[in-house]
């Protein structure tokens, strides 16, 4: 018995996905972090806009910093899962 199954067996892993994923097993889908641009960019790329567009035009400046940092690590994720590379961008 392997530790994913012993980890199960145990319960300190509630369900088998958990320890398929110990185990490197994945079933159903691929992992995105292969390099391999399988999943659309589409919904992402439509929250970056939602943000880049809150980032421009909310006037509260604790807001304003806070979607900024949203936009930078929502960015990076594009860059990460879809190898679109993120722009620079400067603080508001």
């Amino acid at each position: 018995m392997d530790n994913g199954a012993w980890c199960v067996a145990l319960g300190i892993y509630s369900n088998q996905r958990a320890a398929e994923r110990l185990n490197g097993q994945t079933s159903g889908n691929r992992d995105h972090r292969s390099g391999s641009p399988s999943v659309n960019a589409g919904p992402i790329e439509q929250q970056i806009a939602k943000t880049e567009h809150r980032v421009n035009s909310v006037s509260n400046a604790a807001l304003r910093k806070s979607a900024f940092r949203l936009l930078i690590w929502q960015e990076a994720q594009r860059e990460t899962l879809h190898g679109i590379p993120a722009p620079t961008r400067e603080a508001p």
